[in-house]
Formats: C-alpha cells, structure tokens, sequence
C-alpha cells in the first residue's frame, strides 16, 4: 500500500476487545475498537530510558530516524552482490507454519530487484549488517539507547504478502526504524501471554506463538478471545517504534516494497546475566543436543 492511500488503521492505536467504540474489527462473530495511542516526540536517550526502557513503555516516534542518509534501493548498493536467505512461505513462528516454510540463496539485487518487479514474495528476516560498515554507518539506532549499553543492527526487506515474522517476544529491547514502504505490527503485552498460545519451537532469545494476531480462528485458538490490549501500528517511512523486551510482536511488510533496520539492546549487566546462558543454548543446538530440528531455523 503506498503512503497516499488511506490506511484503515490510525497510525497507532489501542484495541480493546471489551469496548464498542469507532471502527470496529470483526474476528469471527467478536468486534474490536480502538481508541488513539499519541505519537510522542523524541527528547533524549536519558528521557527514553527513564520513561520507556525502566518502564518497558511501548513508544511510537514519528519520523524519529527521517534524518538518516540510508532511503533508497540504490543506499543498499553496498551489499549489492552478497548471496542474502531469503524466506518464502510459511511463518517461522508458528508451528505448521514452520513446517511450510523455507529459504532459498540469491544475490540481494537481484533480491531487490525481484521485488520491485513483483516477481518475488520473500522475506529477508534480521539480516546482519555488522558485516557491512557501509550501510551500517549510514543508520543510527544506536541513538535512542544511553552510551555503554550493546546491540546488534539487522535489515528486513519484504512486501505485503511474503513471508511474515509471526507473534512473539525477544528478551531484549528493540527499536524498529522504517526506512521505505509501511510495515504493520500487532503489539501485545506480556500479561496475555495465557491466551496466546505459546509454543515449543527454538529460537534464540525468543518466544514463538501458533495463533495469528492480525487474523485468529477462535475456532483453533478460542483462549485467544480474551485478550484485553492489542497495539496495532503502520510504520510509515521515518518512524521508530519502542519493542520493549517480552512484548509480543507480530510484523508484516506492507504494499510491494518495506525496508527497515532493527536494533536490538541489552545493558552490560544484561548481557552477561542472560547473554551466557543463550550462547550456551546456542552451542547445543548448533550440535544438535537441544531440540534439534524442532526450531526455526530447521530450513536455514
């Protein structure tokens, strides 16, 4: 959908499935609402760790990230020729999902490209740039965090009806920057974890769910009925949206092309409380001593 037409949904709001209000959403008999959820303006990384990391308080900056240089295809040219994963089909997330999907290996131009052209519906999913200090330099997400605390920086790349990231959390707090197109995000928080149908699949750091948030069969997961607070937001180009850890999320590309950078970030202390005890879950399922073959990266 490109930025000029009108989106059916404001550009952050809170679902409320025990209220009747304007343009409700019908899931299978129920009616959602919503009521507006403010934009804040960025003030500064103490003001974000005090009012949004401490308080893991969801935010929403509009054009926070308008300022960097990387807006285009032809800013991604550094990592034009460099074999990408891409996803097709299926949600990594779920469990049939998973099952479904897989990954095939392309130069990330002729991935682009591809994508402009309509000819491919994939996926590139958190796609490192700590390899490419080029495009790495050229965005900034490392801004909204105060200074002595650690991060990796990822790029996604997709279009509305490819591959999506399905519902889950990550133990670390993250910051989604939009760079090109529109991306929707359901935001859940964790006190509905009972209804969200948690799952058993491996996945570094994160917690997978099988029912689909944008669209759920309350004939498969009917617990999911009694969620009270949803979050569901479009990404336009310059925004940055706050993940805080433990919020489930779930995020689709939007119209044919959506480009943005994610940043995950723990403090010093975090990562060594629970950095450790991932790394070693990491080795054992690298040698398949801990749910092998039951994870998301079964067709890596």
């Amino acid at each position: 959908m490109s930025p000029s037409r009108k989106c059916p949904y404001s550009p952050c709001r809170l679902l409320d499935v025990n209220q009747t209000r304007d343009n409700p959403k019908k899931w299978h008999g129920n009616e959602m609402s919503s009521s507006t959820l403010p934009s804040t303006e960025w003030q500064s990384a103490t003001h974000f760790y005090t009012e949004h990391i401490t308080k893991r308080k969801p935010a929403l900056f509009k054009r926070g990230c308008r300022h960097w240089r990387i807006s285009s295809k032809d800013d991604l040219g550094s990592i034009g020729h460099v074999q990408v994963p891409v996803s097709l089909g299926g949600c990594e997330e779920t469990t049939t999902g998973n099952r479904q999907s897989r990954k095939i290996v392309m130069p990330f131009n002729q991935f682009l490209t591809s994508l402009h052209e309509g000819t491919c519906h994939g996926y590139l999913k958190q796609f490192d740039l700590s390899q490419h200090p080029t495009l790495r330099n050229q965005v900034l997400p490392e801004q909204f965090f105060p200074p002595m605390s650690l991060g990796t920086c990822n790029l996604w790349v997709g279009s509305e009806g490819s591959s999506n990231t399905g519902l889950h959390n990550d133990d670390e707090n993250n910051v989604l920057c939009q760079i090109s197109g529109q991306k929707h995000v359901v935001l859940i928080p964790p006190k509905e974890r009972p209804y969200l149908y948690v799952n058993s699949l491996y996945d570094s750091g994160t917690e997978c769910c099988d029912v689909d948030a944008s669209d759920p069969n309350l004939n498969v997961h009917p617990l999911f009925s009694n969620v009270t607070t949803i979050y569901s937001i479009v990404l336009n180009p310059g925004d940055v949206l706050f993940i805080p850890k433990y919020w489930y999320h779930q995020v689709r590309p939007k119209g044919p092309v959506s480009i943005s950078v994610n940043y995950f970030n723990s403090s010093f202390r975090e990562c060594v409380r629970y950095g450790c005890m991932r790394w070693c879950f990491d080795v054992l399922h690298r040698c398949g001593l801990y749910k092998k073959g039951h994870c998301v990266c079964h067709n890596a």
